[in-house]
């Protein structure tokens, strides 16, 4: 069975989902924003994820997004995160995306992740973040856009 961790917003998806509400969550569902883990628990927990889900009404990029695909997990993450809008995770590729606020689109993307063979989705996931998303990389892009700035 998988574990899921949730990012953001909590619960509230599979309350909306479940008539039993949070109590009705498997015994390996853990809600982060409850947990209150430290950095290091919360980092195995990153390790140990299956999938990860950020199912945020609206989120910057979401690093939790990031954090999941660099350790292997299966993120899916609303299209009101900023992830998804600009092109980080791009759906089915390194990642599933639905649409915020969209429960059975939620469920649909939970089942696909757990019926759908993810090897190489969470390849692709973890090479996008070790090429595009470390602090190597970061720096050099905010090195490029200081040299643009400066050269206009």
């Amino acid at each position: 069975k998988s574990l899921v961790f949730w990012g953001g917003g909590g619960p509230a998806p599979l309350r909306n989902a479940s008539p039993g509400g949070r109590d009705a969550a498997p015994d390996r569902v853990v809600f982060a924003p409850d947990a209150g883990l430290s950095r290091r628990e919360l980092l195995a927990l990153f390790r140990a994820a299956d999938v990860v889900v950020l199912p945020s009404r609206g989120e910057t990029v979401g690093g939790v997004v990031f954090e999941g695909m660099h350790a292997g997990a299966v993120c899916i993450v609303s299209d009101a995160v900023e992830a998804a809008r600009d092109l980080y995770l791009l759906d089915g590729q390194n990642g599933f995306l639905f649409p915020s606020e969209d429960v059975s689109a939620l469920r649909a993307a939970l089942v696909r992740a757990a019926t759908t063979d993810t090897t190489a989705i969470r390849a692709r996931a973890r090479a996008d973040v070790a090429a595009h998303y470390t602090w190597d990389a970061s720096v050099a892009r905010l090195e490029t856009l200081f040299e643009q700035v400066r050269r206009a």
